[in-house]
């Protein structure tokens, strides 16, 4: 939509003093309304309040997006976006004199944003219109340089760093209607950014949990808490008549002197001026990813707010291994723990970018677990916007932010992400309107190739292959190191022209559901040729494998229908020797899901339950109640990339496939992996339709498995090789098995 399409004769303003956080005031008369609305949005972030009352329950406003051209740091042509709020705010208007006052603090915008310091796209500033309906005429309220500000008592911002409010400025009544506000100064016009304005029905921030932590220790006079769980969000204190400085400072881990770590605090801290003042405090424009915090100065902890995007859980998983119920219940958390301003991070502390390398590794999980359909529709917004419509370059994230990457796997999301969208959602939409870009990514991959195989991004952009591989090479078989986290072996070249031939293979499929048939035997060529030069440069005929089945080496080639029998047979007698993770972000993925597909859920379970050297059983040994962003290292406690393998639990535990063809879960077989030495499993996962359930369990040799799915789905339960379609809505089979053969 254009700009006056939403805000009329509004003007976007500014304070005449660029490095403060301002309050912006404007007040207005209004009588006998029967419908107030409002229309706002605030650069970099903002809280609006009418009449002294908090105008919603949404935090962290606006949604992140790439606003407008910024110039550096791509200089690249792509599109631009930003989100307007909509509030309907008639019961906070009353008759005669009121107020709105709008506090402004910085973000992704203005570009102050922790250790990585971004470009700005520009300064602060605010937009509004209110709309006021009474009976017989509607009148408007604009954002115009009628509008007084002054600076606020937030004092410093840093989205991922923290805030400094200094009492001292601060006046309660001067977010209300009765404040005197004649001694404030005019704002000043703000020049308009030139992007799209849209609404959005997308979740955002918003409170999902509220904590009560424990004391568990005090240092130099500070208080620890623990808040019983990694989370994001921040702890709510009282203050009563103290003057000093309340100093609050957080970490995802403890010291082995029970103070907190210092590597796992990640510069995060919030600091309050107080004056003798009795308030409640917190954080107005930022959140915080810890479990432990201290606390230092006169204040009690009154409780803990979990904040992340308001998606709700719609699925659930419990079978009688505690490793794999932890798995699911560990993700769910780090997922939502991920997902602010509606971006799925690769972390809510050092980084906060949405990663399409991680984006297209955890989407399938997500979309499984959670009612996330709104929540991708508006990121798949970000992904169009972050490619160059010149050269046809995808950024590792979206929006975009200087990040490293790998123009293969790592943008592999670019065409991943919306296909799987449809395959979860029904909904065709973003492969129809994305389709041309998709063929100016193949281009760019094209480009970007030498013999077949991709070896390059941009000039002076990362070329990564895998990520996070924590191992090093001593005879057969991989041992921990102790060289950096991320350190790799699998060549990059290898692993990125996998992802392009993978990329190939979706675009098969898409150009069949968009009707753009003409293109499908260009797309097998093109496999056909990589898929040969793969082989050449990255295949040992004396032992059948790739690259020795190092981290995965076989299953990158057997994902795209290279090697044979021989090398089939030889990846899963690897893994049956060492049944643990040696891979990265890319190769735990394609790993786990080609064990199941080959039958293999058995050998699944055991890495996932690995406590050495290394799987998801050591995290939980450790106490962790996120993943972590290495195997060995926990640099960050809250990574949802190795994630993927909660799709498999569903997929595979539970047995809930969808069918060949099929869209939107309208056709579904239930074909648990019984082979798996599990007795008893249960969950679902909803479906656009509904609610499809199983449960099963396994006694003296006889299975008893129940399931149901909507009516509208057809469904089919499988078990030893007998079909029974559910007919009802719900079906319960017993058959005899042998787990030894999976029936």
């Amino acid at each position: 939509m254009e700009f006056r399409e939403i805000f009329g004769e509004a003007n976007w303003i500014a304070p005449a003093d660029k490095n403060i956080c301002p309050i912006i005031r404007k007040s207005f008369e209004a009588f006998n309304i029967t419908e107030a609305k409002i229309d706002i949005i605030g650069f970099a972030s903002f809280v609006f309040y009418i009449n002294g009352t908090r105008g919603s329950d949404d935090y962290f406003l606006p949604l992140a997006t790439d606003y407008e051209y910024r110039g550096s740091p791509t200089d690249e042509e792509t599109a631009h976006r930003c989100y307007v709020s909509h509030y309907d705010i008639t019961h906070l208007i009353h008759n005669g004199r009121n107020t709105l006052a709008v506090m402004l603090g910085d973000g992704w915008y203005t570009g102050k944003t922790g250790i990585y310091k971004e470009v700005p796209y520009g300064e602060k500033k605010l937009c509004f219109k209110i709309t006021l309906k009474t009976k017989e005429n509607t009148f408007y309220i604009h954002s115009d340089t009628d509008a007084v500000c002054k600076e606020s008592y937030v004092k410093e911002c840093d989205l991922n760093l923290g805030e400094v409010h200094d009492y001292l400025d601060f006046c309660v009544d001067s977010l209300g209607v009765e404040f005197d506000d004649g001694d404030w100064e005019h704002t000043v016009t703000a020049i308009a950014p030139d992007t799209l304005y849209l609404y959005t029905d997308c979740p955002p921030d918003r409170v999902v949990e509220t904590l009560t932590p424990t004391v568990i220790g005090e240092k130099d006079g500070a208080v620890i808490y623990d808040a019983g769980k990694n989370l994001t969000g921040f702890p709510t204190l009282l203050v009563d008549g103290y003057s000093g400085d309340v100093d609050i400072t957080f970490s995802e881990a403890l010291s082995e002197d029970n103070d907190l770590n210092i590597r796992n605090m990640h510069g995060q801290r919030m600091l309050y001026k107080m004056h003798g003042e009795r308030l409640v405090l917190e954080p107005l424009f930022t959140w915080f990813g810890f479990r432990y915090f201290k606390i230092r100065g006169d204040a009690r902890c009154v409780s803990v707010k979990r904040i992340n995007c308001d998606v709700k859980v719609s699925s659930d998983f419990e079978c009688d291994d505690e490793v794999l119920n932890w798995l699911y219940r560990a993700y769910i958390l780090t997922q939502l723990s991920n997902m602010h301003q509606g971006v799925p991070s690769d972390c809510p502390h050092i980084e906060r970018r949405g990663y399409l390398g991680d984006g297209h590794l955890t989407c399938t999980s997500a979309m499984k677990s959670l009612d996330a359909k709104k929540f991708y529709e508006k990121w798949l917004g970000d992904i169009s916007d972050s490619q160059d419509r010149i050269s046809g370059h995808v950024q590792y994230t979206a929006p975009y932010t200087k990040s490293g990457g790998g123009v293969g796997g790592f943008s592999h999301g670019f065409i991943k992400i919306p296909y799987q969208y449809y395959l979860h959602y029904g909904d065709d939409t973003p492969l129809r309107s994305m389709y041309g870009q998709f063929m100016e990514y193949l281009r760019y991959l094209e480009d970007h190739s030498v013999s077949e195989l991709v070896v390059s991004d941009k000039e002076g952009e990362w070329c990564l292959g895998e990520w996070c591989v924590y191992m090093e090479k001593s005879g057969d078989m991989l041992t921990s190191s102790d060289a950096m986290p991320g350190g790799t072996f699998i060549p990059p070249a290898y692993v990125n022209t996998v992802y392009y031939v993978k990329s190939l293979e979706l675009m098969i499929k898409i150009a069949d559901i968009v009707g753009r048939d003409e293109d499908i035997p260009k797309f097998r060529e093109m496999i056909e040729r990589k898929k040969a030069v793969i082989k050449a440069a990255f295949y040992n005929p004396n032992n059948s494998t790739f690259i020795g089945n190092l981290q995965g080496g076989s299953a990158f080639a057997l994902d795209i229908g290279l090697g044979d029998e021989k090398t089939k047979e030889a990846f899963i007698k690897y893994y049956e020797k060492y049944p643990y993770f040696d891979t990265g972000i890319f190769g735990t993925e394609i790993v786990g899901r080609l064990l199941c597909e080959y039958g293999r859920a058995d050998i699944l379970r055991k890495m996932i339950g690995a406590t050495e050297p290394q799987g998801y059983g050591r995290w939980r040994e450790k106490g962790a109640t996120t993943l972590w962003e290495y195997w060995h290292s926990p640099r960050s406690m809250s990574h949802p990339m190795f994630g993927s393998t909660v799709s498999l639990l569903y997929e595979y535990v539970l047995g809930i496939k969808q069918s060949q063809g099929a869209k939107g879960y309208s056709r579904v077989n239930i074909s648990p992996a019984l082979n798996t030495g599990l007795k008893r499993a249960k969950g679902y996962i909803t479906a656009p339709e509904g609610r499809i359930y199983v449960s099963y369990y396994i006694e003296d040799g006889e299975l008893t498995l129940s399931a149901s799915a909507p009516r509208a789905i057809e469904a089919t339960v499988t078990v030893c090789g007998k079909n029974y379609p559910i007919t009802d809505g719900e079906i319960t089979v017993k058959e005899r098995i042998d787990t030894a053969s999976a029936c």
